[in-house]
């Protein structure tokens, strides 16, 4: 896939995940061998602290923010490895699994 055919699926993404407040297509434990987290993990600005373990989309947002300017509540306590869901999103909604079930 082409670079920019990349930021279009991510951005997607993120947005969904904004906005139905879930996160990965069955968990958050869907990030854990992605492409996103190979990349992350060889980011050099992560040299001298942890890679996140999800994307910011995936963190429950303050009061204001928006699918184009996310904001976490706790950006620490949503990178825990233990996801808790007052800062992470840990649920699938019924509406995405639903059409993810139609569309197989």
């Amino acid at each position: 896939m082409e670079i920019e055919d990349n930021r279009k699926v991510t951005a997607m993404i993120d947005k969904l995940q904004f906005h139905e407040e879930c996160c990965g297509v069955t968990s958050s434990d869907d990030y854990l061998a992605s492409r996103w987290m190979a990349l992350v993990a060889s980011d050099p600005s992560y040299e001298h602290d942890d890679p996140p373990l999800v994307p910011l989309s995936c963190c429950r947002q303050i009061i204001g923010a928006s699918a184009l300017n996310p904001v976490a509540r706790s950006l620490a306590r949503c990178q825990q490895a233990t996801p808790n869901k007052m800062w992470r999103h840990t649920a699938v909604s019924s509406d995405v699994s639903g059409s993810l079930t139609e569309a197989e």
